[in-house]
């Protein structure tokens, strides 16, 4: 089930908020503005102003399990409350239908505006741009920055950049509550577009170094500051593909990117979004290669480290399903080879699991093959003899090994 596809109810909107939040709310309808719904994999997202002694900034989000989650950046709301201001908010999406009957009403306002603007002459779209630009400094921000990488000055467009990603103006006591992520966010989206425009021009270097940088300023915040909506992670995801895009147009250095991307991955607030599947043409031979060694000395570092063992895992994965074993690659000479495979082989072994052990088996084969070639195929069952010996309480893999008569 869709986010979207599940409404709330005025009972849910009370239960959260209790009865006293919920009558001060039902008197603020009036006051509720820009009421906008974003939907989600598996979550809608309302948002909308309400104003009441200042403007309030509100946000609920509506999974398609679980309870609904309200916030505000009204004193009372930033509080971790489900305020009035959110109940208002709630009673007006309910008021005009419900969550689904207001996402089909969006759909066609949208469709209305994309219609208007295709009718817009040259001459009147920049009247517009203009105007919006004038009473809107978010968005005289963006083109401002998108200018700036227009001219090709990449001293200005890398200031720029840290400006828009600047958390300061956001942050309260050292902190960024949830309402204040909403609005840091939607201001440093601005620089995907920037960072695309640059790809598009011929300037991928450029793209790469300027993500990466982005990047780790916004992986810099999740300490301090509230992204249980997952805000900042979006923001995250829409950097890293434009960074894989940048990378695959710009061609950068395999080993520095290799390091780059593990340390990306074994940081603290590594995202989901990395794949290093994505990254096998990026990195070619030399590159895994050197994501292999990278992956092998923080495990020596770190043994139970689960970012670790889970990057060797994405190796071993690739090893097994694609063919993929970057120590081994371009070796043409055999016993450089088998010193390659066995190298996987003693990896890998520290591992657990069905996919592990195909792995392994799968590189057996191939070391044996080359054995074969220079006529050692007697130093390679030694080998496999002290292998399972030192494996014996893994009885899948030793299943395995006898399947493939070793």
């Amino acid at each position: 089930m869709r986010a979207w596809q599940r409404d709330f109810t005025e009972d849910e909107l009370r239960e959260s908020a209790g009865d006293r939040s919920f009558e001060r709310g039902a008197g603020y309808l009036d006051a509720v503005s820009g009421l906008t719904v974003e939907p989600g994999a598996d979550r809608a997202t309302v948002r909308a102003v309400v104003h009441g002694g200042a403007p309030y900034r509100v946000w609920l989000s509506v999974a398609s399990r679980g309870a609904l989650v309200g916030r505000c950046s009204c004193p009372y709301g930033a509080e971790g409350n489900f305020c009035k201001h959110c109940v208002a908010v709630g009673l007006t999406v309910l008021a005009d239908g419900g969550l689904i009957e207001h996402m089909g009403m969006q759909r066609t306002r949208d469709g209305s505006v994309d219609a208007w603007l295709e009718a817009l002459s040259p001459r009147e779209l920049l009247a517009l741009v203009r105007e919006q630009a004038a009473i809107d400094p978010g968005l005289r921000k963006r083109l401002e920055l998108r200018a700036i990488a227009t001219e090709g000055d990449s001293g200005s467009l890398r200031r720029e950049m840290a400006r828009m990603l600047d958390p300061t103006p956001f942050t309260r006591y050292g902190y960024m509550e949830y309402a204040d992520v909403h609005a840091f966010a939607d201001q440093a989206r601005g620089a995907v577009p920037v960072l695309s425009d640059l790809v598009a021009r011929g300037r991928a270097v450029d793209a790469v170094d300027l993500a990466r940088e982005a990047v780790s300023r916004v992986e810099a915040l999740y300490e301090h500051a509230d992204d249980s909506s997952g805000a900042l992670g979006e923001l995250i995801a829409d950097l890293l593909d434009l960074h894989l895009r940048a990378c695959e147009a710009a061609a950068p250095d395999p080993t520095e990117t290799a390091e780059w991307l593990v340390g990306h991955m074994l940081g603290d607030y590594a995202s989901d979004a990395v794949r290093l599947r994505d990254y096998c043409a990026v990195l070619g031979p030399s590159g895994l290669a050197a994501v292999h060694d990278l992956a092998v000395e923080a495990l020596r570092r770190n043994p139970g480290g689960w970012a670790e063992q889970d990057l060797l895992g994405a190796l071993l994965v690739l090893c097994a399903e694609g063919g993929i074993e970057p120590m081994a690659a371009g070796h043409a000479d055999p016993a450089d080879a088998v010193a390659a495979y066995v190298r996987l082989v003693d990896t890998y072994k520290v591992l657990t699991g069905d996919a592990a052990y195909e792995a392994i088996v799968r590189l057996l084969d191939k070391a044996r093959a080359c054995h074969e070639v220079l006529g050692t195929s007697g130093d390679f069952a030694d080998y496999v003899r002290e292998l399972r010996t030192q494996q014996r309480r893994k009885r899948k893999l030793l299943r395995l090994l006898d399947t493939h008569g070793m």
